[in-house]
């Protein structure tokens, strides 16, 4: 959707107040969600930064992306959710300790920092489409929690490819935390239809307010374009 006076009789004028009326994105994505999600089963909100070309350096929001960061993960367990996530392969992971404790002393937390690419003290937990998958409970020094991680290796004719991935919840089994991550690439077919066809890269505004209109402007063409909601 293009916001343009020459295809309409609505003015240039009528387009620009318009987009000094502040829209509640979150809301938005909400009433959306009631028309398709069921009330029962598990949700999965997916978060992705996606670049636009004409977003300018002085733009809001430009750069401000958290993901896998103790600010933005900490805020996520605050709310009383979980977060599902990709770490650096040079991640800073402590082994738990899992022996005998002193009968004195403050117990030992810490057994020693998990090297990537070691696979000795991680229980396999299973094999899909190629992939083995070693899992263990850790501690992560930047997250500053325990996190379970998923160890992905594929070895191939090219090599042998790696992925390491994280939950704070430490009670999901790491199949399941492949799977759901494996999911999130259907956002990429959204992010795809709001820049060729629903006008997301056509706005050159730079404030919070005009951003967040064109946003939801882009989604909910989107959602009709798909028969979720009518016009």
């Amino acid at each position: 959707m293009v916001l343009n006076h020459r295809y309409n009789e609505l003015s240039e004028k009528t387009y620009r107040r318009w987009f000094n009326k502040k829209l509640d994105f979150l809301k938005f994505n909400q009433v959306g969600n009631n028309e398709i999600l069921s009330t029962s089963g598990q949700k999965i909100a997916a978060l992705e930064c996606s670049f636009v070309n004409k977003s300018g350096e002085k733009t809001y929001g430009l750069a401000k992306f958290w993901d896998s960061k103790q600010k933005f993960t900490h805020g996520v367990i605050a709310k009383g959710y979980h977060q599902i996530g990709k770490l650096r392969y040079d991640a800073n992971l402590r082994l738990l300790y899992e022996g005998v404790q002193k009968e004195k002393g403050r117990h030992k937390c810490y057994d020693s920092k998990w090297i990537v690419g070691e696979t000795r003290k991680l229980e396999l937990a299973g094999k899909q489409g190629g992939v083995k998958i070693y899992t263990a409970i850790v501690n992560s020094v930047s997250l500053k929690c325990n996190i379970r991680i998923a160890y992905l290796v594929k070895t191939t004719s090219q090599g042998t490819r790696y992925a390491l991935l994280f939950s704070t919840d430490t009670e999901i089994d790491a199949m399941t935390l492949y799977n759901y991550y494996k999911a999130r690439f259907q956002i990429e077919f959204l992010f795809r239809d709001a820049k060729q066809f629903t006008g997301l890269c056509d706005c050159q505004a730079r404030s919070e307010v005009d951003l967040s209109l064109i946003k939801c402007s882009s989604q909910y063409e989107e959602l009709c374009s798909f028969g979720v909601i009518s016009h």
